[in-house]
């Protein structure tokens, strides 16, 4: 493993344990975001513009794998972000259907995104305005949950999409949808995500995702992490471009 990757993980670590930003007091508390989320979705409900949901189970202590900041606090995924797949399409569907559209709604399956976090949005496939397919909203994060990519292949969107039903949407207008992008790709959801999987090709439900515990900071200190981890992250990008360059030589 090259030092760039080494550094990533351990940097990416530190981050959600709050050990890579400073810790202000006048950042409040994050339970004050996990009520804000659940009036939230209770007015949603009211609206019938969400389906009631079962409350997700209170987390043990045994499921805890480190200690956090006071005025942090551990919740789940489902608890504060919307987490579903997007609908399949056939070879021949994309052919006939979709491709050499002029407008709508690209189309982002797996392979359209990179191993290194980056969407190809030119692939030639979109889905018309009009349609009942699934979309995931600009700044959401596209994760693969099924197959040999399951985990590996993460991105963050700049625009409205649809997408396939191997790709998951993870999204939030509370919480820094950016913080949710790093955190997935950290050591230890990775390690509960792969022990969560399945199945013959490898996969993780919707309702084993929505089960997987996340730390959470105040917004405040959410977009301290992610500014600092941006910065870090590009550092890296350069560091990881000399040692190919070196190992080539």
């Amino acid at each position: 493993m090259m030092i760039a990757d080494k550094l990533r993980k351990s940097i990416l670590q530190t981050a959600i344990q709050g050990k890579l930003t400073e810790q202000l007091p006048t950042d409040g508390n994050a339970r004050d975001l996990i009520e804000k989320i659940r009036v939230e979705k209770l007015r949603l409900i009211k609206e019938k513009k969400l389906k009631k949901e079962f409350p997700l189970p209170t987390i043990s202590d045994s499921e805890i794998p480190f200690d956090i900041p006071d005025n942090w606090c551990w919740c789940r995924l489902g608890d504060i972000c919307e987490i579903y797949t997007g609908n399949s399409i056939s070879e021949t569907e994309k052919l006939t259907k979709y491709s050499g559209l002029k407008i709508g709604f690209e189309y982002i399956a797996t392979k359209d995104i990179s191993f290194c976090n980056k969407i190809n949005y030119d692939n030639g496939v979109k889905i018309p305005f009009e349609n009942n397919f699934k979309r995931a909203h600009r700044n959401s994060v596209l994760m693969c949950i099924e197959g040999g990519s399951a985990g590996r292949k993460i991105a963050i969107t700049d625009r409205e999409v649809c997408f396939g039903n191997k790709l998951c949407n993870f999204y939030s207008n509370i919480i820094s949808n950016k913080y949710i992008y790093y955190y997935l790709q950290n050591p230890i959801f990775k390690k509960i995500f792969y022990e969560n999987s399945s199945g013959m090709i490898g996969g993780v439900s919707i309702k084993k995702l929505n089960f997987i515990i996340i730390c959470l900071p105040p917004l405040a200190e959410q977009l301290r992490i992610v500014e600092k981890l941006d910065q870090l992250m590009t550092e890296l990008k350069t560091l990881e471009d000399y040692e190919k360059a070196l190992d080539q030589l």
